[in-house]
């Protein structure tokens, strides 16, 4: 992927938020703020390759995973500091997965088919109708295509040696008869 101005502020909201992160008062916010500035950095990526709907589906999503791994490196900070579990935490742990889960799958449902059409590499281009374009997959199309079409005109092409004389005063006499045999 090259750098390109399209979307070019989510790249630098997103290195700018990563940059943030350090110095942090944990290991744990740290983390969460490089996993936002993250998320901002995965919309710059998309919107190189096509053009998601939904936008803020993905980026609610990207935030409430962060703040969830948040409280899950403080909770594994506080069980191996302290020794203790604290029950509030995991009940956090539990509703920030589930909307994570929730907004992420959001996002999928809307972009469904430019997904996985990007993910079996499918090259965007800005054509007038907007459709990903499968540049090798077309261009080995068109020459099978173009083998079969040959192959068929060469099967169906008589020998000129075996041919019958073309001639314009050939008639064909059909018969007629209805159902009596007359």
């Amino acid at each position: 992927m090259k750098l390109d101005s399209k979307g070019i502020g989510w790249l630098i909201a997103g290195v700018v938020i990563c940059a943030s992160s350090f110095p942090g008062k944990s290991v744990g916010d740290m983390l969460s703020t490089i996993l936002i500035g993250l998320t901002f950095i995965a919309v710059y990526a998309m919107k190189q390759k096509f053009k998601p709907v939904g936008l803020g589906w993905f980026i609610a999503g990207g935030i409430f995973f962060a703040f969830t791994m948040d409280i899950v490196f403080e909770a594994a900070a506080g069980l191996f500091s302290r020794g203790s579990d604290d029950a509030g935490l995991l009940s956090s742990i539990m509703i920030g997965g589930a909307l994570t889960f929730f907004f992420l799958l959001m996002f999928y449902h809307r972009n469904r088919e430019v997904l996985h059409d990007v993910a079996n590499g499918a090259d965007y281009s800005e054509s007038e109708n907007g459709e990903f374009e499968f540049p090798f997959q077309e261009q080995v199309f068109k020459e099978d295509t173009v083998e079969v079409v040959n192959e068929t005109v060469e099967q169906v092409q008589p020998d000129s040696a075996n041919a019958a004389p073309d001639t314009d005063d050939e008639f064909i006499e059909i018969e007629v008869t209805d159902d009596d045999g007359k």
